[in-house]
Order: C-alpha cells, then sequence, then structure tokens
C-alpha cells in the first residue's frame, strides 16, 4: 500500500519513494504517514546553496558523469526537484543516528545537489530559480528511534 501523505505529490512519491529501494519506504514510511506535509517551492541559486550537506567533493565532476550531470550542465537547474527538510532539528534522521540539522537538512537529490554546487564552484552559469520540495513534519509529531532499518517509538 502506498504512504498517505497530507498533500498527495506524485513527482515525490514517483521518484523518491518508489525509484529508490524498497528501504525508503521501510526507513522514511512511519513519518510519511504521520505528519509530514510537501510544498512546491522556488529557490534562489543562494537558497540551493544553504543546504545543509556534508561530504562534498568538488572532484566528484571528474567522477560522475551520465544524465543528472549532464542535465543540469546544460539547463542550469536539476532534472527533478530535490528534497529539503524545514527546521528538522526535532527529528530523528531514519538513515543518519541523530538529529537532523536546521535550517535546512536534504533528503533527496545528493548527486543533484552535488553536481550544482560542483558546477557552480567551478563558474557554470546556473539557471536563477529552482523547484524544491520542502518537508515539513507536523510540531508534535512523535520521531521514530531507529536501529538497523527497524523504527520503534519510545
Amino acid at each position: 500500500m502506498a504512504p498517505r501523505v497530507k498533500s498527495h505529490c506524485s513527482n515525490v512519491i514517483e521518484h523518491w519513494i518508489y525509484r529508490h529501494s524498497e528501504d525508503i519506504r521501510i526507513q522514511w514510511g512511519e513519518y510519511l504517514c504521520s505528519g509530514v506535509d510537501f510544498i512546491e517551492k522556488v529557490y534562489s541559486v543562494e537558497d540551493v546553496l544553504s543546504i545543509d550537506k556534508h561530504d562534498m567533493d568538488l572532484d566528484f565532476l571528474d567522477q560522475c558523469d551520465g544524465y543528472v550531470q549532464n542535465y543540469i550542465y546544460k539547463h542550469g537547474s536539476f532534472p527533478q526537484p530535490i528534497i529539503v527538510a524545514v527546521d528538522p532539528g526535532h527529528i530523528n534522521h531514519p538513515m543518519d543516528p541523530g538529529k537532523m540539522k536546521s535550517p535546512k537538512q536534504l533528503i533527496e537529490g545528493n548527486t543533484r545537489l552535488k553536481v550544482f554546487r560542483a558546477l557552480n564552484e567551478k563558474k557554470h552559469t546556473l539557471e536563477k530559480r529552482h523547484m524544491v520540495w520542502e518537508m515539513s513534519f507536523s510540531p508534535d509529531l512523535v520521531s521514530p528511534i531507529f536501529y538497523d532499518n527497524q523504527s520503534h517509538v519510545p
């Protein structure tokens, strides 16, 4: 059965949940069924660059060859919006230990963000506006604790 979210976003469901592994449904399922909302927003280049994501490697462009890199290089933006959690500091990240980072935590779109940042660093021309899905959590959401892809609500 497909997860139910407050605002049904076929793009989010298709490009994040069903094009990734079963782990996405397992790891994020409790959140998606209990108080998560998605809003499509327009971000500037500066907004995109402010998204918290670690392990950025500028040599990534030399290692990455394919659809995403070619699309962003040619069009100056993402082929599909990335997903960013807004003010998620009270929520446990299901794939990394501990709370998510605030004010913005990248949820989906690692390759797209890496290519975007690398092209920006290399002074490649990027579009001024970029579509992004902002993911927000209900403030009263009880954050599950995750152990080896198994979630347990305290």
